[in-house]
């Protein structure tokens, strides 16, 4: 409906006792208000999921890193790496043969072999934690904030931040 007068665009509301007209401009301003404000609450529990999956990510991570950590003497721990796993091998490699030479060869061939066993393991464990730091890496880049908005037709958008892109299975 048309006003006569100023040509505004009116709706014809009633309800049991009286019968009214609203402009529709202003139900139509009032309805994109209530749409960019539920955007924007869309936005924030979505960043907020983001933000909570990649925490969880980060405590997977630090619950499997502490797997892998080498504890020294002194009580610090510290990341397995080939380079420490082939310059203890070296070390003990070269006191074989020195405990070899002064003392019984068996002795230096028991302390070669257990040092390449204990190199091989050394590498072994330095290539597991590097695989698992990929994992987590990848796991944490495959995050998108569209995962977690519900117009992404994911899971992830209408329930909570557990989706297919955290993986929870790392401990293979």
């Amino acid at each position: 409906m048309t006003c006569r007068h100023c040509g505004m665009q009116l709706e014809v509301k009633h309800n049991d006792s009286a019968a009214w007209t609203e402009q529709i401009e202003a139900i139509e301003e009032r309805t994109e208000a209530i749409s960019e404000r539920t955007e924007q609450l869309v936005n924030q529990v979505a960043n907020l999921q983001l933000q909570n999956a990649r925490e969880e990510i980060d405590r997977q991570w630090d619950r499997e890193r502490e797997r892998y950590l080498i504890r020294q003497k002194n009580g610090r721990q510290t990341e397995p790496s080939y380079g420490g796993a082939i310059v203890g091998t070296c070390i003990m490699t070269v006191m074989g043969f020195v405990f070899g030479a002064a003392m019984h060869p068996a002795f230096g061939v028991v302390i070669v072999v257990v040092a390449v066993g204990v190199g091989l393991f050394g590498m072994q464990r330095a290539t597991r934690f590097e695989e698992a730091r990929r994992r987590y890496q990848q796991r944490k880049a495959d995050l998108r904030l569209d995962d977690f908005r519900p117009d992404a037709g994911n899971a992830a958008g209408t329930d909570s931040f557990t989706s297919d892109r955290v993986d929870t299975d790392f401990w293979q």
